[in-house]
């Protein structure tokens, strides 16, 4: 397994980590705090000897001096240049690893944040390339065809999504717009991910933007984009609809209930954008619903795993 992610941490909390028994999905660094790491059996506190600690006292505590050391390794020492995507809370590394920020706010003249200082804790969540997590849903629907992928918060989305993207785009021309860099993970202009070998791949792109490119220049039958929610982006997805073309996108939403009321994102279902929503958890595919029986009941879900 790829533990490149280890080369961002340093001494007791390196130590603790290499001897962490577990599938490590995020590493959570909180300055004073005890050092904590999730992986397939939830969130645990981890002490100096990289073992599961119950009793925060004996656990391993994180220093001011271990979350700067980090946050420059995840920076490549050079934090001006990550200036951008550090005001917006998280940096992008190389194999689509994503390091979330947390600090104090330097707010510009209309209160928008640029920048972040005093960083007083990081989140290291890691990517993984799995590939054959979509292949249900490729079994279920038939591509090219609109495909809204929801869950929580480290459900499994972004990697059921990157590997429908490599099937999909295996078949026909596809664009993926990798606002994040975490799908594709694209390293000198190479993808170091596997997502199709008729994809084209937009890299660091706004989605709105991205969209409206793809659309325009690159004539894909399908385009992939990550975590859309705001209503620039689904905007951008009516524009994509109405030109005939066909999305797979990802969502924070954990059950159909919860998407119906999302009124503008559920529009997209009857402009044809969208055909099938598809639930993830815990990094299973709990079901697999077709948007006429949206609203109807979850029990009509295919469920399986993936």
């Amino acid at each position: 397994m790829d533990r490149t992610y280890l080369r961002y941490f340093f001494g007791g909390v390196l130590k603790a980590i290499e001897n962490f028994k577990g599938d490590i999905c995020e590493i959570r660094l909180r300055a004073g705090l005890p050092l904590a790491v999730t992986d397939s059996s939830g969130s645990t506190l981890v002490n100096e000897n990289g073992s599961r600690e119950y009793d925060p006292q004996n656990a391993l505590y994180v220093t001011a001096e271990d979350v700067r050391r980090t946050f420059e390794a995840v920076c490549r020492y050079s934090v001006h240049s990550f200036q951008g995507s550090i005001a917006k809370g998280y940096v992008t590394l190389p194999g689509g690893h994503r390091a979330g920020i947390c600090g104090t706010s330097v707010a510009n003249a209309g209160g928008r944040t640029e920048n972040i200082r005093h960083i007083s804790s990081i989140n290291l969540r890691i990517a993984r390339e799995v590939q054959g997590a979509a292949e249900e849903i490729a079994a279920a629907v038939q591509l090219p065809c609109g495909v809204l992928i929801c869950g929580e918060p480290g459900a499994g989305k972004t990697t059921v999504l990157r590997d429908l993207c490599r099937i999909a785009g295996d078949k026909f021309p596809v664009t993926l717009v990798d606002e994040r860099e975490e799908i594709a993970a694209v390293t000198g202009g190479v993808p170091a991910n596997k997502v199709g070998l008729q994809t084209d791949i937009l890299s660091g792109f706004l989605k709105p933007e991205g969209i409206m490119t793809a659309v325009r220049s690159m004539n894909p039958r399908m385009i992939f984009c990550d975590e859309v929610g705001g209503d620039e982006d689904i905007a951008a997805l009516e524009y994509a609809a109405g030109c005939g073309v066909k999305i797979a996108a990802a969502v924070h939403c954990p059950d159909p209930e919860r998407l119906i009321m999302r009124t503008r994102l559920y529009r997209l279902f009857s402009l044809g954008a969208l055909e099938f929503a598809v639930f993830v958890k815990n990094r299973r595919i709990e079901g697999i619903v077709k948007g006429s029986a949206l609203g109807v009941s979850s029990a009509n879900a295919k469920g399986g795993g993936a």
